[in-house]
């Protein structure tokens, strides 16, 4: 193992938010003792790999709380996707050591599942490969989120913390094509590692599923992907969990009521806002119709969109 491969990210543009140095000491402090037991530690079998603002934060806080979930101490390790030059090892230091899941899986009567969630994955044009040389057999998970309200949820993130300056949607759609311009192939071919602009500036680009799914069912078997439409699970959590309990093949636990969190506020009424809504619902209906028919399912979204036209 090389030691300088062990060694935590440092500053750049991938960290966000920022950490200051003093937060950065702290880190490394505390990460010491796993990064050197790196070695004795396991690899996940379970990845979260988006929507980003589909509700991940919520529902990653939520399956962690069951007996028979452990999850990476930092839910985004963007591994895959950001952080590969950090090498493997880095990787298994944000798990627990085999001896610890053994213990535990033995206690409980059944394998435990060891998960880590970066909303990133999905988007990321070479992260399924990536995962697929490594972790052939994860069990993969993924939100979808109307691309309406993800987009301009996705805005308000970014405004929110700043990365986004400028100030309206419309403006920072117009932009997009030319913001994200070639960003995939130098992403694909190792021009570059990190590219901000396709990390913070897809709004509509994220909203089309399909063309993202098909990349990861090219390296992995249907049965590897359990796909969550993101209004089931925030208005029957109870039944979406037991069905994702089912595919991690654990036993049913009633972990109490479902959390919302790191949601952003809508400025509700607003007529501009509505017109920007149909011109969005106009580009995405072909795309949802191609999702739909990939998933041999209706997501539910378009039918949304006519009734608040209405």
């Amino acid at each position: 193992m090389e030691m300088n491969r062990m060694k935590n990210p440092r500053p750049d543009a991938r960290e966000m938010p920022p950490l200051t140095p003093w937060r950065r000491l702290r880190r490394d402090i505390l990460t010491w003792p796993q990064r050197v037991t790196a070695s004795q530690r396991v690899l996940p079998n379970l990845i979260l790999l988006g929507a980003q603002r589909a509700g991940t934060t919520s529902l990653y806080a939520h399956m962690g709380m069951h007996p028979g979930i452990c999850l990476s101490r930092t839910k985004e390790v963007h591994y895959f996707d950001n952080y590969q030059d950090q090498g493997l090892d880095w990787y298994r230091s944000n798990f627990p050591t085999k001896s610890w899941v053994e213990r535990r899986s033995r206690n409980l009567g059944y394998d435990i599942a060891i998960g880590e969630g970066s909303p990133y994955y999905l988007f990321h044009p070479t992260v399924p490969e990536r995962v697929h040389e490594v972790l052939p057999d994860t069990r993969l998970v993924v939100l979808l989120r109307d691309p309406i309200e993800r987009a301009l949820s996705h805005f308000r993130h970014e405004r929110r913390n700043g990365s986004e300056t400028v100030s309206d949607f419309e403006t920072a759609w117009e932009l997009e094509t030319e913001r994200l311009s070639g960003a995939e192939e130098r992403l694909s071919s190792g021009d570059t590692v990190y590219d901000e602009a396709h990390n913070r500036f897809s709004y509509t680009a994220r909203g089309d599923y399909a063309p993202q799914l098909e990349r990861w069912l090219a390296k992995f078997d249907h049965s590897q992907l359990h796909i969550i439409r993101s209004e089931d699970l925030f208005e029957r959590p109870r039944e979406v969990m037991s069905d994702f309990f089912d595919f991690l093949e654990l036993p049913q636990v009633d972990l109490g009521d479902f959390p919302v969190l790191n949601a952003t506020t809508v400025q509700a009424g607003d007529p501009a806002e509505k017109e920007l809504r149909k011109r969005l619902a106009a580009h995405f209906d072909p795309k949802v119709a191609q999702l739909e028919k990939l998933l041999g399912r209706p997501m539910g979204w378009t039918e949304s969109w006519t009734l608040s036209d209405d």
